[in-house]
Order: C-alpha cells, then structure tokens, then sequence
C-alpha cells in the first residue's frame, strides 16, 4: 500500500530530473495545454526530430500537428484525446514522416494538472527504431546459427557416411 503523502513528496522530488532523464534515454517531450491544444513545451529531442526550433514550436496552435505531421495527424490528435479522458498514462506506436523518413515511435501520454489548475497533456516519445534495428540483428543472427545448425548436421551424417564400410546401395 503506498503512501499518497510520501507519493507526493516522492513525486515533487523527482520532477527535476525527469526532463534531463528523458533526454538522456533519446525521448521527446511535448507539453500540450488541454483546452486549446497549443504546444506549451517541446524538448530538444522532439524539436530536433521535427527539424525545428523549440521556440518556433511553442504556443502555435493545433494546425501545427497537420503541417508537422501530416497524414498521421488525425492519428495522433485521436490518441490525445483518448489519453485526456484516462487517469492512467495510455501508451500508443505511432507511424510518421518526418523530413521524408518514415518513422516508427511509441507515445506515452499523460493528463496533467498545471500550477493554475490547467490540464495540460504531457507526451513522451520514445524511437522504437533503435529496437527495431535490434530485433532485426538478432533475427538474422539466429537465422544464421540455424543455417550453421544444419549445416553441421549434415557434415557429421556425411562424415558417418564416409566412415561406415557399409555399402549404400545394399545395406550390408
């Protein structure tokens, strides 16, 4: 069971550091306001991806996700509003383009309360292209091994073969 004051304190504690942790661990982050949907924060790594400069992103308005995104736009405008109505952060993969490249990136999203009493939707996103390079390399490497696997299996019924002095044709 857990302590909703010690949770709390736990919590003021560790605010500081989330932003430089997210950043080390390669995730953007993007504060939106609830209510208008305006970008409020955005951090070097969202910018960077975006090929922008945070402050160019901050307080533009929805139409913003349109020309940053594109197609997926109504994508991801559809998961914020699912992730507004949840008490829970809800996770999501979302595909997009940006700067021509085809992207593949989980989003974690939060609802917020802000210092005034704002809600404000806070979104984490995390490149899953690293993973998937990953997954690809083992896959090929275990493909690989089962190609080796089988191919020593028949080397050693060669080798059997060739040290048997019983005559292929016949048996004996």
């Amino acid at each position: 069971m857990s302590d909703p004051v010690l949770d709390s304190r736990l919590a003021a504690c560790l605010a500081p550091l989330a932003p430089s942790l997210m950043a080390h661990a390669g995730c953007g982050l993007v504060i939106k306001d609830g209510g208008s949907g305006s970008w409020l924060h955005v951090n070097a790594v969202m910018a960077q991806w975006l090929g922008r400069a945070a402050e160019d992103l901050i307080g533009r308005p929805p139409a913003l996700d349109s020309e940053l995104f594109g197609e997926a736009a109504t994508a991801l405008r559809v998961a914020e509003q699912a992730a507004a109505t949840q008490p829970e952060a809800t996770a999501a993969e979302h595909k997009v383009e940006l700067g021509g490249v085809r992207r593949e990136f989980e989003v974690l999203r939060q609802r917020l309360t802000g210092p005034d009493g704002q809600w404000l939707l806070a979104a984490v996103w995390y490149d899953l292209a690293p993973d998937r390079r990953r997954e690809t390399q083992l896959r090929n490497a275990l493909e690989q091994l089962e190609q080796q696997q089988l191919a020593n299996v028949q080397l050693r019924r060669e080798a059997q073969t060739a040290q048997s002095p019983r005559d292929i044709a016949t048996g004996l």
